[in-house]
């Protein structure tokens, strides 16, 4: 148990206890989180402070996977911004009825009494006559629109027509891409997997499990094909650098195992494949030769045990190699 801040001992005893009750799977992210920094995992995972925003481009990565492989899936997971905000008044207005009576009409206009009354406490449109003509003024479609908006927004991630726009096209693209057709079987009858999660409870010799999110499994003729979405801000040739540089290839490491174990598969018998997208929208797939996929995974075995040893011992101070002096300087 460690606390950083010098405060809230007992809480953090209360929520390691409570982690360490629980089944825990690693991932490729909390994996490299732990190995990065132990502090950041045992603030994110085991006390539960989970402040973290999305970058823009992760944000747009997975609308790109959404839209490239389950699009009918849009509208359950994302919100356009209306394109016409309202005006100040009328968007405090639209605002405190949705605060005040939440999101069980979508239908501004059934709110014509509370309109009115918040009319009056803002002092807005008072010199209006009547109350039909101070309605006039608020029940206009913008503010309906906003309205709407505000009352499917819950638990859906909000983005702008820009944005929408902008992700729609790249994963239009990969569609008709005849590469990725080809690697992905787009046009063949076979069995696609996408958005696979995977979880192994207990993995190997530890304590603790493995999972992960598949963009795309698909099986054929007995051969299965692990096929992993990348947008990349650099250029289709900077790409091998960024496997090394984000750990990918312990992305792939995990999935390839993952598969393996859960379909009782033979390493043989799985392809990985990276679809990559650059910044000037180039498209390629990587195939990972079968030679490479056994070196990651033994290099994954290696990660496995270090973070066995941070799991195991409940040390969460310094990185596993820091703490054994294996940093040289070269």
């Amino acid at each position: 148990m460690i606390d950083y801040s010098g405060q809230g001992i007992l809480s953090d005893v209360i929520a390691e206890e409570r982690f360490f009750s629980k089944n825990f799977s690693f991932s490729y992210s909390s994996l490299n989180k732990l190995l990065y920094s132990p502090k950041l995992f045992y603030e994110y995972y085991i006390l539960r402070q989970r402040e973290e925003k999305l970058d823009a481009h992760l944000i747009e990565g997975r609308l790109i996977h959404l839209l490239f492989l389950e699009e009918d899936n849009f509208n359950n997971n994302y919100l356009v911004l209306p394109g016409n905000l309202p005006a100040a008044n009328n968007k405090k207005v639209v605002e405190l009825i949705y605060q005040t009576y939440g999101n069980s009409n979508p239908d501004l206009s059934s709110y014509e009494q509370e309109l009115l009354s918040i009319l009056i406490d803002l002092n807005l449109h008072q010199k209006l006559k009547t109350d039909e003509q101070r309605l006039e003024k608020v029940l206009v479609d913008e503010n309906k629109d906003y309205f709407k908006f505000l009352c499917e927004k819950e638990n859906k991630s909000v983005i702008d027509q820009e944005t929408y726009d902008r992700c729609k096209d790249v994963a239009s693209q990969m569609k008709s891409n005849l590469e990725i057709k080809r690697t992905l079987f787009l046009d063949e009858d076979v069995e696609k997997l996408n958005e696979l999660h995977l979880n192994v409870d207990k993995f190997l010799q530890y304590s603790w499990g493995l999972h992960g999110y598949l963009d795309n499994l698909t099986i054929k003729d007995g051969i299965y094909y692990i096929n992993d979405i990348k947008t990349t801000s650099k250029s289709l040739l900077e790409f091998p650098d960024s496997v090394e540089y984000y750990s990918y290839w312990l992305q792939a490491a995990i999935y390839v195992t993952l598969v393996s174990k859960i379909y009782n598969v033979p390493l043989q018998n799985i392809k990985f494949n990276f679809c990559v997208i650059d910044k000037y929208k180039q498209i390629k797939c990587f195939p990972v030769a079968q030679d490479v996929l056994v070196r990651w995974q033994a290099k994954a075995s290696d990660i496995f045990n270090k973070a066995d040893w941070h799991y195991a011992n409940r040390n969460f101070c310094l990185p596993y190699d820091v703490i054994h002096n294996l940093i040289e300087f070269k």
